[in-house]
């Protein structure tokens, strides 16, 4: 009975843990989706860093006049419940995680701002899969992770990876087959760009894991749809 009584306890605050993570990742996101690229002051942007501090680690590295900023949140299982990549290991602590909803998960926002201006912006969901998965996609993908990033000049990468019938819009994987990447300018259309922020933050908490995507950007589906 003790036994039982300590495991729902272990398990309560596991889940606890992660629904925080989800409520401040909600607000985080709204943070972010509030600010625009080439209007938002970079006094606006370092204001929705100084409420980040005490919640995540918050980075900040500048030069040549520009800052990013980079504010992360997350939380992990302890090691005993995340699972050996070792397909033949005995995984079965891990797999029980899985069936009672318990997972790590990261969430990330950067913020760059130049010449009193915001110059780009970012926000990234990083998900466990469900260790049934983790070789499903013919390699070792323990991880669903969606990266959406607006930006007012892609790098010399992200112009590799543009198509003529979308100039200010690029989407990738990354790592393979580990997840997406997209990246857009000021001048996509609006109904666009919300699109590509609206982030779905229920995969942080849901008992049946998320297992592609575009659970946690809707938008995944088309955009991988279009360009792979």
């Amino acid at each position: 009975m003790v036994a039982v009584l300590l495991l729902c306890s272990g398990w309560a605050a596991i889940q606890l843990r992660q629904r925080i993570l989800r409520s401040r990742a909600e607000a985080l996101l709204l943070d972010i989706q509030r600010l625009q690229v080439g209007e938002s002051s970079t006094t606006q942007a370092q204001s929705v860093i100084a409420r980040w501090y005490q919640w995540g680690p918050v980075e900040t590295e500048c030069g040549a006049g520009e800052c990013t900023s980079f504010i992360r949140l997350q939380h992990a299982l302890p090691a005993f419940l995340t699972g050996f990549s070792n397909p033949t290991a005995n995984n079965l602590l891990a797999r029980m995680a899985d069936h009672l909803g318990l997972r790590n998960a990261a969430v990330r926002a950067g913020l760059r701002y130049k010449g009193g201006v915001v110059t780009g912006k970012g926000y990234s969901v990083e998900v466990m899969l469900p260790l049934r998965d983790w070789w499903t996609r013919n390699a070792f993908t323990p991880e669903l992770a969606v990266f959406s990033d607006e930006t007012e000049e892609f790098t010399e990468t992200e112009l590799a990876h543009i198509v003529p019938t979308h100039p200010y819009r690029t989407v990738r994987r990354i790592k393979s087959p580990y997840g997406l990447r997209i990246n857009f300018m000021p001048q996509e259309p609006a109904a666009q760009k919300q699109q590509y922020m609206d982030f779905r933050l229920s995969c942080l908490t849901r008992f049946s894991p998320c297992q592609s995507e575009s659970n946690i950007l809707p938008a995944a589906s088309e955009l991988v749809n279009q360009v792979f």
